[in-house]
């Protein structure tokens, strides 16, 4: 496990990914039911296996062109041991441009760490 004790935290290491190319201090925080649902009506994956590959191109593509992401300003909610975030990100592309987004992300809390 990593050091993700708040949502917050995921969230962030997930977006500076982007930048980095680099996955590993999140993926093992997604659960092996996980869906994932994108903006395209074909971008509807279901479970971690099918997801990661998916992650991995887009995210080490997106890296090797030079696009970051940067968080907004986030709304957390906690019922119990489940949490949720949602937040209003800038996609940031090479020529300057950029984007706002939206990203929601469920998890719940386990012995301390957001999963």
């Amino acid at each position: 496990m990593s050091h993700h004790d708040d949502i917050a935290s995921l969230l962030e290491d997930f977006y500076a990914s982007f930048g980095s190319g680099t996955t590993s201090e999140w993926e093992d925080h997604i659960a092996d039911d996980a869906v994932c649902i994108g903006t395209d009506e074909a971008e509807w994956l279901e479970g971690k296996d099918a997801i990661l590959p998916v992650l991995h191109a887009q995210i080490a593509e997106m890296s090797a062109a030079g696009i970051s992401v940067t968080g907004g300003s986030t709304v957390t909610s906690q019922h119990g041991d489940m949490v949720v975030i949602s937040d209003r990100p800038t996609i940031h592309l090479p020529d300057g441009s950029s984007q706002t987004l939206r990203a929601t992300l469920a998890g719940r809390r386990v012995d301390g760490e957001v999963l």
